[in-house]
């Protein structure tokens, strides 16, 4: 009986091929050698229906073109190809001048020695099984990654589907976040979409072909992204989703979620004016959410020099969600809090006489952060010593009071 089923197709260059067989199909012995390899790379070929004019070539059909998961296997399967090369596969095991040979298998060699005869068709390149071993182990496992690692990611983005969130919708774009697909869907009576980004618009998330969110008709610009590192501690990346409704000063949200069984909210808040962002500020590998509280825009002074102290809110394990934590981070603030402190001394300078609202809130800028950070008493002190003038005892009431209202400060 021959050592390969006879059965093999034909491809466009003419020369029998390898009969088809799964990467681990037990037929497929280490005693083949280089066939074992090629007998992989050939299944991950003929499952997107690909020719391969020879071994020191591999081209893509025009249906591979066509296809996502024709492309990113075409690729795995020439990434196996140049390991086949780099391991002398090829000159080891292949006849020279042929453009693609069956390897001379172990029976083949006995038979050549025993009989005196030449080995057979299938193996006139002599190969020694023993110096290829380990590279031939090693192409296997090569093989069997590559197509698993090609297949995963052939089907997040070539089975996402595309339908329609609601009727008279159609698709405007689709782009990638990290392991997410979004697709963003423009009324077809109303399609304009401005150089900013405002449309009439729904924003829907895929993870894969499983539809995780649909944000509704956008009030605004809706950015979905991936949180980069994860949050949780299950290993992968949260999805963040941030609106705007645009404007000159308003209005930001951000949401964050858990993908996991359901989507489960991490954290929603509305920031205003103040825009939002992960950052690792305690270098932990866990971002924080840091923002700012516009509770003082406009109420001692323009929008311009108006106050808005740091606010921080990180990831508590024990509640599944965010949880403001301010004071826990105000270390990390210290050189900044120094700046701070050094341009307000510097602006209150230049308003001491021409500006008395902007003066008054360069004052509070520094104290408030100090109040923010945990150190209440700190905070009233420095701005006694910063701002001396008749109507502090007023000005410090009204601050208190926005700041005991505020659901972005931690009494302590």
């Amino acid at each position: 009986m021959p050592d390969h089923p006879t059965t093999s197709p034909r491809w466009h260059d003419g020369h029998s091929r390898f009969p088809l067989a799964s990467v681990t199909n037990p037929r497929v012995s280490p005693q083949h050698g280089g066939y074992e390899c090629e007998q992989a790379v050939h299944t991950l070929q003929f499952s997107v229906r690909h020719d391969s004019p020879h071994i020191g070539q591999y081209s893509r059909s025009p249906k591979s073109e066509s296809s996502q998961s024709g492309f990113i296997l075409s690729r795995t399967a020439r990434s196996a190809w140049s390991y086949a090369r780099s391991a002398s596969l090829t000159p080891s095991c292949f006849a020279p001048g042929d453009p693609i040979q069956h390897p001379m298998t172990m029976t083949d060699h006995a038979a050549a020695a025993g009989s005196g005869r030449p080995a057979s068709s299938h193996s006139r390149a002599a190969c020694s099984y023993a110096s290829l071993a380990q590279p031939i182990a090693d192409l296997r496992r090569l093989c069997i990654l590559l197509f698993a690692v090609a297949l995963v990611a052939s089907t997040a983005s070539a089975q996402t589907p595309q339908a329609p969130p609601q009727p008279g919708f159609i698709l405007h774009e689709q782009t990638d976040a990290g392991r997410f697909t979004v697709q963003r869907w423009v009324n077809e009576m109303s399609p304009e979409v401005s150089p900013a980004g405002f449309c009439e618009c729904i924003t829907v998330v895929y993870e894969g072909t499983r539809l995780l969110l649909n944000t509704g008709l956008d009030a605004g610009i809706t950015h979905v992204q991936s949180s980069t590192s994860d949050i949780t501690g299950d290993g992968r990346p949260e999805l963040v989703v941030v609106q705007n409704s645009g404007g000159a000063h308003c209005c930001e949200s951000t949401a964050i979620y858990s993908v996991e069984s359901t989507l489960r909210q991490l954290l929603s808040i509305s920031t205003g004016n103040c825009p939002g962002r992960l950052e690792d500020i305690d270098g932990d590998g866990v971002p924080e959410f840091e923002t700012c509280d516009e509770g003082f825009a406009y109420a001692f002074c323009s929008f311009a020099y108006s106050p808005v102290p740091t606010v921080v809110f990180a990831y508590d394990k024990s509640k599944g969600a965010f949880a403001l934590a301010t004071p826990r981070y105000a270390r990390y603030f210290r050189t900044q809090d120094a700046a701070e402190l050094a341009d307000a001394r510097k602006l209150m300078a230049e308003t001491r006489d021409t500006d008395p609202e902007t003066y008054r809130c360069a004052a509070l800028d520094p104290a408030l952060t100090m109040i923010y950070n945990g150190r209440l008493n700190d905070g009233l002190a420095l701005f006694r010593r910063l701002y001396a003038r008749p109507d502090r005892a007023t000005l410090e009431r009204k601050v208190m009071e926005i700041v005991r209202k505020s659901s972005l400060w931690i009494a302590r």
